[in-house]
């Protein structure tokens, strides 16, 4: 194992309470904080959404975001669904693995089994309770289809490994299990990666630190009240000085397995709607 990556792992299982879990249960909820915190900005119990186990078909990990929340649960989906006029649905799939060699079998293999998962023909592959309960949150998005007026859900599948990924070994399988997906209509788009040490290491990161800009608002609007939320404001910003800071490259800034760096969640430039605006400086601030 990288010894760079089990420091961060380390880390992991102090920050979540994960003491109880082999390394192979801590990798998996290692990879599925990486890897959701890719799409959602809010932190979260990684292990929630571990499903690594007896009959998990390769499903390591997997969440459905529904409009930026997160779900496991079909019951929860089916109540949040109700609440909403449309979905923009993406679901999330992990399969980590601690063996730092990458197989292109496993893309195939895991692909034929997401094929048994998405579907609406019933469920005959054997398989654990957990996939199970995906398979339900799959049944109840595809069950409010009318509510579908962004596109058809995205899948994003995650191959994790603590090693190096060849893309001339590993691409003619990927892209197969792809277009398989794909043809299979129920998916507005289908990516498939593997993700090594490099990338697994700059996700963490990614994940982990946190790096503000400050802009001045000359116009801003306080929003009304939300739960979670001490105050909200709609701010006007210069969208040059925006996009200089946003997209400005920024020194790389490593750290040892042994040091922490700031816990925090990073914001696209798309979520700039929700930056925290100061009254007294009246400055928009925000993680970027």
């Amino acid at each position: 194992m990288d010894v760079i990556i089990e420091g961060f792992m380390r880390r992991v299982r102090q920050e979540h309470d994960l003491n109880d879990l082999s390394t192979d249960q801590l990798f998996e909820s290692f990879a599925a904080y990486c890897v959701i915190r890719k799409f959602h900005e809010n932190d979260f119990a990684p292990d929630h959404f571990r499903m690594g186990g007896k009959g998990d078909l390769g499903i390591d990990a997997a969440a459905v975001s529904v409009n930026g929340t997160l779900y496991t649960d079909p019951d929860a989906l089916k109540d949040a669904i109700e609440s909403h006029g449309q979905l923009d649905v993406h679901f999330i799939i992990v399969q980590a693995r601690t063996t730092p060699t990458f197989s292109a079998e496993t893309f195939g293999a895991l692909g034929n089994n997401l094929e048994h998962v998405f579907t609406e023909t019933p469920m005959t592959l054997p398989c654990s309770h957990l996939v199970k309960r995906l398979r339900a949150c799959s049944d109840v998005i595809y069950g409010a289809g009318a509510k579908l007026h962004k596109g058809l859900p995205k899948l994003s599948v995650y191959y994790v490994a603590p090693g190096n990924p060849s893309s001339a070994a590993l691409d003619p399988q990927r892209k197969k299990s792809i277009d398989r997906l794909q043809k299979t209509g129920w998916f507005e788009h289908v990516e498939m990666q593997a993700v090594g040490s490099t990338e697994l290491r700059a996700l963490f990161l990614q994940a982990h630190d946190a790096v503000k800009a400050t802009f001045d608002a000359r116009k801003y609007l306080p929003l009304p009240g939300m739960t979670g939320v001490d105050q909200a404001y709609l701010a006007v910003v210069d969208a040059r000085e925006f996009v200089d800071k946003v997209t400005r490259p920024r020194p790389h800034r490593p750290h040892s397995p042994g040091q922490r760096p700031a816990a925090s969640g990073g914001v696209s430039v798309s979520q700039v709607g929700r930056r925290r605006c100061s009254r007294a400086g009246r400055e928009a601030t925000g993680p970027i």
